[in-house]
């Protein structure tokens, strides 16, 4: 049985836990923390800790004892953690809860059995009483193999709580039990009660097909039927000659749903001699039966060709004798059901053949799945204005919503509104949300629906009646993922209100949410933490959401806004995962399109227009009806001006012009791009001319900065400085806040610093990360005001802002390279000790080409230390065990390690170090001329052996 929301929302912290912390290094510092602890609020919070992190990192054993040992400390405590800021909270509680969790996952049955019995002893009224009634109820009947036992645990808990998260688990475990033990009224009663009640739970696709292998694949022994049998056997023995036996049996077990034995009397009564009509009877009989019983085994999903092929044949050998008679229709109705049910697409060809089934069959009582079927799939093949498919599909849609009784009536309604909605018809949308929300069937689709309709409300403005839809919602659907998206569009409504006191009170405890499975908020936290700039933290509670959340309908959102927050802070390699599984588990969805925009945009951003021109086109042939396929086109075009292929970018760009008329801003860009391409070619006067263009027909629009900025870059390339300057600083007097102002001052703080005007280019680096957007410019900033910090010499400037670029954007490409500049900086304040341990605990992350000179620096520290034996030792290291690599890190640690031999008046060993240098150098390189130098201040040292 799937596991419980709460022990779901327990997985997801570990697995956070796994990706946050380091549980090994956590356990060692609790192991220190124990000896100073005295107070037994501390000590539980101690224990429960300990306890966590032994259980996510597989130690079983030691992480009962640490619950074991908080379950010793008095009860009490529970009663102050009220004023704790301890988080989560009950702990003492979830101690028995995770030790009783732990033993049944352990088959250590009794044990657990033992816990869930001292929790219910010791908490009556306990936050987890239905978690481990639930626990208790699994344990008897899995463990201890006692269902009598189990079957009253679960009516308790249904009884005792009828508001729990665990009700809909409750009852899929007590239907399933009487099952299991044969009772075959009861589990049919314990089933339908399931579908009456908890028809949104992820559970309720298994119970159906559990109900209908019980209601339509159980032999019929009622007393009418086993008379009726008795009948025809005695009327078969007295008038045998009239009737084929095998025949009778056949059709009268295929009545009483007895398919297997069915089967077997259809083979035997085709064995004999048989006139036409009673052998078409018994050919149908057969694979009639084959059918029904390849149905039974695809819903216990072990789906059976081998009885499909066999069903297929006897069927489609009826229909090819081409008679018209009362096998006919059911035949090609079974035929249909079987290519629905092994073809996963939905094709013009198979909907061609359900269409003619349902036309020979119009009236049909029990065709409503293939009304349905059809429909849905015209939805997804119609084309783009055609009103004749567009009504088939509404009347199809209508005449299945039209049947109360109909268990497809609620589905039905939910696609009308969809398709109403995707027409344009938004009044009869609403009406058919509104029926459906009065619908008596309580189902997953009647949720979908009352939350789509509260959007419509919230759309409209319409907040109290969103409000209400909401709350009807959420408390119908208390049990299931339904509830929590109803509590995060709750959230929506009141922020969109103004209601934000009853926004934050709706949200509530945070100590409460983590683990009392109403993390639904988390969605709306996540956007919140999004806005404030926590991107880390949003990105967290995003994933969470998604988690626990994955058929919601804002999944696949939740999961590109927790990829493009990981592109933010530099993680692209995430993003891009991110993104690839968003475009995996959503397919064409509206957010799985931006995925794959998005992956382009990756390679365009990194500068890889080749990689990226062929995701945008691919994207385009593919998805020519997404939103994003205009940004795409116009990334294509400017694709083409950067891979150097101007020809094809002018028609290109002349493409789009035609295509999106109202579009003025989009050719700037292209105009830019030309103007780029010229100066790369250094076609000096056909760039000026563009950007000169570019500016003079933007003037006064916010295009207008681009052909600024690119023809005093022009300028600037051949050193026209006072011309470039003048037009480069008077833009920002003209475009004040423009969104273009970064990359302009970052011109400027690249051409000052290559000029060494410090405080020039201060200022203007400045000005590039003052808004705090965190984006790419603000990264360039960054990096550029430490460089320009370092070579003033204010060095203790330069290390903090290296300090706050690595904690800001840990992920980064350049990541590493800061770490290192952070050493070096050290090392230039004499903080040397501070500098090795960074240097060490970055060897283990350097590949091969990087790890000599992260190897060189821990030496040179030792050395600028004055520590010369540890810093030959190291230094050495760089020779004898690092790979070689295009800088000579090996040659220059080897005349540092020469250089502290001197110091140590170990003059010989000196010489032979720099006489190796001048062997394996050669004496007339650079480095054998320093050598030999060397070699000649100590001249008078002996010689080395």
């Amino acid at each position: 049985m799937p596991l419980s929301l709460r022990w779901r929302v327990w997985k997801r912290i570990r697995r956070r836990a796994r990706n946050i912390g380091k549980t090994q290094e956590a356990g060692a510092a609790l192991q220190k923390f124990d000896a100073s602890v005295a107070d037994s609020a501390s000590l539980l919070s101690y224990f429960y800790t300990l306890g966590a992190l032994r259980e996510q990192s597989g130690e079983v054993t030691a992480a009962i004892e640490a619950y074991r040992r908080a379950l010793g400390l008095p009860a009490g405590l529970a009663a102050r953690e009220k004023d704790a800021l301890t988080q989560p909270r009950h702990l003492r509680q979830r101690c028995f809860w995770r030790s009783a969790q732990l033993y049944f996952d352990a088959k250590k049955h009794e044990a657990a059995l033992s816990v869930c019995r001292q929790y219910r002893r010791e908490y009556p009224d306990g936050q987890f009483r239905d978690a481990l009634l639930l626990l208790e109820a699994n344990i008897q009947r899995q463990g201890l193999l006692n269902p009598a036992h189990a079957q009253k645990l679960y009516f308790e808990l249904l009884e005792d709580f009828p508001r729990s998260v665990y009700v809909d688990d409750a009852q899929f475990a007590l239907a399933e039990s009487f099952t299991e033990a044969g009772e075959r009224q009861m589990a049919r009663l314990q089933w339908q009660r399931f579908a009456q009640f908890y028809g949104a739970s992820e559970l309720a696709p298994a119970a159906q097909k559990r109900l209908r292998l019980i209601t339509e694949f159980q032999p019929n022994d009622a007393p009418e039927s086993m008379r009726q049998f008795t009948e025809m056997v005695l009327r078969a023995g007295t008038n045998a000659a009239t009737e084929n036996l095998e025949l009778a049996l056949a059709r009268l077990h295929y009545q009483r749903r007895d398919f297997p034995a069915a089967a077997q009397a259809s083979r035997e009564a085709l064995q004999a001699s048989l006139e036409s009509g009673a052998q078409r009877e018994a050919v149908f009989l057969l694979g009639a039966s084959y059918y029904q019983l390849s149905e039974r085994e695809r819903l216990y999903d072990r789906p059976s060709a081998a009885r499909q092929d066999s069903a297929r044949a006897l069927l489609q050998q009826l229909l090819s004798e081409e008679s018209n008679d009362r096998f006919e229709q059911e035949t090609q109705i079974m035929l249909a059901r079987l290519e629905i049910n092994t073809n996963a697409s939905r094709s013009a060809e198979l909907l061609g053949h359900v269409d003619a089934v349902l036309s020979r069959a119009e009236n049909h009582a029990e065709l409503d799945d293939l009304r349905l079927w059809a429909a849905v799939t015209r939805k997804q093949l119609a084309a783009p204005n055609d009103s004749l498919m567009a009504r088939q599909i509404t009347l199809a849609l209508q005449k299945v919503a039209a049947t109360e009784d109909s268990p497809y009536r609620n589905q039905a309604l939910w696609e009308l509104a969809d398709w109403h909605l995707k027409q344009g018809a938004a009044a009869a949308a609403t009406n058919s949300l509104e029926l459906l929300r009065a619908s008596k069937l309580h189902d997953a689709a009647q949720a979908r629906g009352q939350l789509l309709l509260a959007r419509r409300l919230q759309k409209d403005k319409e907040y109290d009646a969103a409000f209400a839809e909401l709350q009807a919602v959420r408390d119908k659907f208390f049990y299931c993922a339904y509830a929590d998206s109803a509590q995060a569009q709750l959230l929506q409504v009141l922020i969109a209100a103004g209601r934000l006191q009853e926004a934050l009170q709706l949200m509530g405890d945070p100590r409460e949410h983590d683990y009392a499975g109403t993390d639904g908020i988390d969605l709306q936290r996540a956007r919140l933490e999004e806005a404030a700039g926590d991107y880390g933290p949003a990105i967290l509670t995003y994933l969470r959401f998604l988690e626990n959340h994955s058929d919601a309908p804002e999944a696949p959102s939740a999961l590109v806004a927790a990829a493009k927050l990981s592109r933010r802070v530099g993680a692209e390699a995430l993003a891009a995962g991110y993104f690839e599984e968003c475009i995996r588990r959503f397919p064409n969805t509206e957010p799985s399109d931006e995925a794959r925009f998005q992956l382009a945009e990756i390679n365009y951003d990194k500068g890889d227009y080749s990689e990226a021109l062929g995701l945008y086109v691919a994207f385009m042939q593919e998805r020519p009806d997404s939103p994003f396929y205009k940004d795409a086109m116009k990334k294509s075009v400017l694709c083409w001006y950067n891979t150097k292929n101007a020809v094809r970018a002018e028609a290109e760009a002349k493409v789009f012009r035609e295509r999106y008329k109202d579009d003025r801003e989009s050719p700037a860009d292209f105009y830019y791009a030309a103007g780029e391409l010229a100066i790369q070619e250094k076609n000096f006067p056909v760039a000026e001319e563009a950007f000169k263009k570019l500016s003079r027909e933007y003037r006064g629009t916010e295009a207008g900065i681009l052909g600024e900025y690119g023809l005093g870059k022009a300028l600037l390339i051949q050193n026209k400085t006072q011309d470039a300057l003048e037009t480069l600083t008077a833009i920002s007097g003209r475009y004040p806040k423009h969104p273009f102002l970064p990359t302009v001052y970052l011109g400027l703080g690249d051409f000052y610093l290559a000029n060494q005007q410090w405080d020039n280019a201060i200022e203007a680096f400045k000005q590039v990360v003052k808004d705090s957007t965190f984006d790419n410019n603000y990264k360039l900033g960054t990096r550029s005001l430490i460089d320009v910090y370092d070579r003033m010499g204010l060095k203790d400037r330069a290390l903090a802002l290296a300090r706050h670029y690595v904690s800001r954007f840990p992920d980064d490409a350049k990541a590493f390279d800061l770490h290192m500049k952070i050493a070096l900086l050290l090392n230039d304040l004499q903080q040397y000790d501070d500098a090795i341990s960074l240097l060490r605990s970055l060897k283990p992350f350097a590949d091969a080409a990087a790890e000599p000179e992260v190897q060189y620096y821990i030496g040179k520290s030792h050395m600028n230390a004055g520590r010369f034996e540890p810093a030959i030792a190291e230094l050495l290291r760089v020779k004898f065990f690092s790979k070689p690599t295009k800088l000579p890190w090996d040659v220059i640690a080897m005349y540092d390690a020469a250089i502290c031999y001197t110091r140590l008046n170990r003059c010989a060993k000196a010489k032979q170090l720099f006489q190796r240098i001048v062997r394996e150098q050669g004496a007339a390189s650079e480095f054998g001329r320093f050598a030999n130098v060397k070699i000649n201040e100590l001249g008078a040292c002996p010689e080395a052996n």
